[in-house]
């Protein structure tokens, strides 16, 4: 990210979300195939318009990859993760 901020001084915002997104696919891989799909907007976008963006990094992935880490769907209520019969507050 803070290589994509010094590009926002040159470029335009969806120019460097583009760039990330293909960055992001380049050394993440296609990760939908492990429960998490490629998003549909860039990590500026998300900041705006939800106040947060999604953060992942390689250990994680790698993890993911292996199979030492599950992805499971969330459902989301309000401050509260549920995960099959679990609830994570945040």
């Amino acid at each position: 990210m803070f290589y994509a901020t010094l590009l926002l001084k040159y470029l335009s915002r969806e120019t460097v979300e583009k760039l990330l997104m293909i960055v992001s696919r380049i050394v993440y891989g296609d990760l939908s195939k492990y429960g998490l799909p490629f998003p549909t907007e860039g990590p500026f976008t998300m900041k705006m318009k939800y106040g947060k963006f999604p953060v992942i990094d390689l250990g994680t992935v790698k993890k993911i990859k292996s199979g030492e880490i599950q992805v499971t769907e969330l459902m989301v209520f309000g401050n509260d993760l549920l995960n099959g019969s679990s609830c994570f507050n945040n």
